[in-house]
């Protein structure tokens, strides 16, 4: 069975719940986050932010979705390597932390 996801790219000012319920409604059963300094982390009330991400994981397997992508912006080619190099690692870290299964990296260079 084919599994079907989308990209929260270009989706800037919905909540996650938001994004959940877009997926539900749709038949997707993931959703591949997008910008790792977006309020998803950075806010003290988005879903990715510290404790907060442990609820978050349980409410998608409450509502059988998952994240099997986190998308890196960086540009490792274009951007200096130092400053991607961190961003992937981050990513990373996030990802190991969220049981997330892939990273897309990609480059226009």
């Amino acid at each position: 069975m084919m599994k079907l996801s989308f990209s929260t790219k270009g989706w800037h000012g919905r909540s996650f719940d938001d994004l959940c319920d877009m997926a539900e409604a749709t038949g997707f059963s993931g959703i591949e986050l997008h910008n790792i300094n977006g309020p998803l982390f950075t806010d003290r009330d988005g879903a990715f932010y510290g404790h907060a991400a442990a609820a978050t994981k349980r409410k998608l397997y409450d509502r059988k979705l998952s994240i099997p992508c986190l998308d890196v912006l960086a540009d490792p080619a274009a951007t200096p390597f130092d400053a991607a190099k961190d961003e992937i690692l981050r990513c990373l870290a996030i990802a190991g932390d969220l049981g997330i299964g892939m990273l897309r990296v990609r480059t226009d260079s």
